[in-house]
């Protein structure tokens, strides 16, 4: 080993045990090759110092006070190592520990000799230092300093909600919980509220990729359904959306997509969670159900929760899903989505549907606004920490300005990646606003 160091998050206010930096007392240091495997995925470095001369007595009180400020939560601290000259740095953050004196103690130390065991325990796995993350899209590849994201996906010339991950640019054995930083930008004035992140693995290749988008106009009436009327707006995904009136107060089908066996596939059994935008907001008291049901519409294989949607917010997160996999003849067979509406409020009732967004469940995470975000600041998540804040990009100053619920977006290496986005302003959900994203993860092994 080339060097091993107690450090910050980045590297920096090094203490050296052993390397071109160490300095007396520190003679030599040994760390055990296996760490010691504890419960909950945690492992116990040993590493076994012999010291000499020097301040003994004074690198004793820096290691038990780094360790004294670790435990109270003061001052979090990494454990780095390079495993050769030139080396990239990988390390963990350390959750606990504890210094031990060897041999003879004290007693040896009068005679300028000390023997110090440290037990530091951390998560399995270590990493490298996060870095920027190449992404890609209709707007650029291998960009690394911001790309361009619309707030939807159509058929029109660069507008996509997403970016993409190469799988041969992410290094490592294990998944990387990444450092998300959302640029709002300018020149437009306007504050986000509501953002939904998702994303997951194998949802695109160089032959194709998940379609992951549900016109509103290509929806077909279902069977509680009165009324429909293709609606032509400019400020509509692909310039159209679709209306949808019913009357009944009781839950009924009001509107229904066939997914193929083609989309199917691409998902790999995995969850859904859905997001809709509505041309106008949806009626108060309406609630939402999806039904699947076999590709001739004959038998219902599943159903979901029943949610309430927001009667003040064009931007609606749906029920989750998990489309069904049935037949002994091939893994995914087309079903049909249906959405059942109830609205107890009488009369006639109708909502403006734009189009909903199949978003994967397993990284799927909602930001709730407090106050929201403007144009002068960044939205950084780093699922790493669990940190989220909102960065002034004037003076880096942070302030609290969403809720995040949900999971973490992780990368894994040689699988490609997809991650989506969609967001609501203070004054509403347009489809044309673009935002810039950029992502940031660090290599992960579980052995040096």
């Amino acid at each position: 080993m080339q060097a091993l160091y107690f450090g910050d998050a980045v590297g920096n206010e090094r203490l050296y045990l052993h390397g071109e930096g160490v300095v007396p007392p520190v003679r030599e240091a040994v760390r055990q090759v296996e760490p010691n495997r504890l419960p909950d995925r945690l492992v116990e470095e040993v590493i076994t110092i012999a010291c000499k001369a020097g301040d003994i007595r004074g690198l004793i009180t820096q290691l038990e006070l780094r360790l004294r400020l670790l435990q109270d939560g003061i001052q979090p601290w990494h454990l780095w190592m390079e495993a050769g000259a030139g080396s990239t740095p990988i390390g963990a953050p350390l959750l606990g520990g504890r210094l031990e004196l060897l041999g003879g103690g004290t007693a040896d130390r009068l005679r300028g000799f000390q023997g110090l065991r440290l037990r530091l325990v951390r998560r399995d796995w270590l990493a490298e230092i996060p870095d920027s993350v190449p992404l890609q899209n209709a707007h650029g590849v291998d960009v690394v300093d911001g790309l361009t994201v619309f707030n939807h996906a159509d058929s029109g010339s660069g507008h996509v909600n997403f970016c993409d991950v190469k799988g041969n640019q992410i290094l490592g054995s294990q998944p990387q919980p990444v450092r998300l930083i959302l640029e709002v930008g300018g020149p437009a004035i306007r504050r986000l509220g509501k953002i939904v992140v998702s994303g997951g693995i194998d949802l695109w290749n160089e032959a194709g990729s998940f379609d992951h988008v549900l016109e509103g106009e290509s929806a077909s009436a279902g069977a509680g359904c009165s009324a429909t009327s293709a609606v032509p707006s400019s400020s509509a995904s692909n310039g159209i959306y679709q209306t949808f009136q019913w009357s009944v107060v009781t839950e009924c089908a009001v509107l229904r997509w066939t997914i193929s066996n083609e989309r199917l596939a691409w998902l790999a059994g995995r969850g859904l969670h859905p997001v809709a935008r509505f041309q106008t907001a949806p009626p108060a008291n309406t609630r939402w159900r999806w039904r699947l049901l076999a590709a001739d519409g004959s038998t219902q294989l599943d159903q979901s929760a029943l949610v309430l949607l927001d009667s003040a917010s064009q931007l609606q997160v749906l029920p989750a899903f998990f489309p069904p996999t049935p037949g002994s003849t091939a893994p995914y067979q087309a079903c049909v989505l249906e959405a059942w509406l109830e609205c107890t409020t009488a009369g006639v009732k109708q909502i403006g549907l734009d189009f909903v967004q199949l978003f994967p469940l397993e990284n799927f995470a909602i930001f709730q606004p407090v106050g929201g975000i403007d144009e002068n600041h960044n939205l950084v998540m780093d699922w790493t920490s669990g940190e989220c804040f909102s960065e002034a990009e004037a003076d880096g100053a942070k302030l609290v300005t969403h809720l995040v619920s949900g999971s973490a977006i992780a990368l894994y290496p040689q699988r490609n990646h997809r991650i989506y986005l969609l967001y609501e302003t203070d004054t509403g959900f347009a489809i044309s606003d673009i935002v810039r994203l950029r992502v940031e993860a660090g290599a992960r092994w579980l052995n040096l």
